[in-house]
This record gives structure tokens, C-alpha cells and sequence, in this order.
């Protein structure tokens, strides 16, 4: 999977520097410049998550299961840029809130 995110622009990486270290991210992969922002990255895997993507839905659930500061912060990015989460991809119980 991960040589395939690379040609993508973005990877999974665990977080250094920050209060949830080792922690995994979805970001972007700096030196490639695809993607401007941490945020485009995100729009761009939940989109092809959406259109079902195996890849893009395992990139999701290892972050969502291992982050939940990153997972709350996804979940509020997609509510607000109208993008739909993967159900699978949610813990029992936050369907209801992310669904519009």
C-alpha cells in the first residue's frame, strides 16, 4: 500500500513533534508537492474511500482506530466540506453524527 500512496502525494505517518507522538497522520508528503495542504489530502482519500478505494478505506481505518484527536479532526473537516465519511470506517455510534 504505502508505494502506492507515494505516487499519490500523501502517507500515513506517525505524528513527532505534537502532543499525540507516535500517533498515526494522514498527510501530505511534503517533497512531492501534489497536494497543498493537509486538508486536500484528506478530501482526496475520503473521496476515493467514498469510491471505494480499498487502499484509501485502510489508510482511514488504521488512523481512525490509532488517532482519535486525527480521526475527530477528519470527521469535522468532511462535515464541514460536505464530504461523506465511510461508514465502515466509524466507531459504532458516530454514524448518526456524521451522516447529513
Amino acid at each position: 500500500m504505502t508505494d502506492f500512496l507515494h505516487t499519490e502525494g500523501w502517507d500515513v505517518f506517525h505524528t513527532t513533534g505534537t502532543q499525540d507522538i507516535g500517533n498515526l497522520r494522514i498527510e501530505r508528503r511534503d517533497e512531492d508537492a501534489v497536494f497543498a495542504s493537509d486538508y486536500e489530502v484528506w478530501a482526496h482519500v475520503l473521496t476515493r474511500a467514498n469510491e471505494g478505494s480499498e487502499d484509501h478505506l485502510m489508510a482511514l481505518l488504521r488512523v481512525f482506530e490509532n488517532n482519535p484527536t486525527e480521526r475527530q479532526e477528519i470527521i469535522e473537516f468532511a462535515r464541514e466540506a460536505d464530504i461523506q465519511v465511510p461508514l465502515i470506517a466509524l466507531p459504532v455510534g458516530e454514524a448518526d453524527y456524521v451522516i447529513h
